[in-house]
């Protein structure tokens, strides 16, 4: 399937490109980072840091094709894969743990 989604940064099924990972085990999550959080995280790139977030977002339920060719999934669907998006709610630096 090729669309896109509207609003772009919760999509982390298509096109992920946010990631939290663990650097000792290379275990990683794909995350949705809302635009107002986006500076801060970038900021900790690298970093240890401690994150807040949810599944099921309120976001979710604005979720839309906004672009697509071909098949897509219905509205309903969309919005319940939207909730399936690990959205970030805080983040903040911490030491490695020991």
């Amino acid at each position: 399937m090729t669309y896109t989604v509207d609003p772009a940064w919760i999509d982390t099924w298509n096109s992920p490109t946010t990631f939290l990972q663990d650097s000792e085990l290379g275990s990683f999550m794909t995350i949705a980072v809302p635009p107002d959080l986006r500076a801060a995280f970038d900021a900790h790139d690298g970093q240890w840091v401690v994150v807040s977030g949810r599944f099921n977002d309120p976001a979710a339920e604005d979720c839309r094709v906004a672009d697509g060719a071909g098949d897509h999934p219905s509205a309903k669907v969309l919005r319940a894969i939207c909730r399936t998006s690990f959205v970030l709610s805080s983040i903040e630096a911490t030491g490695a743990p020991s």
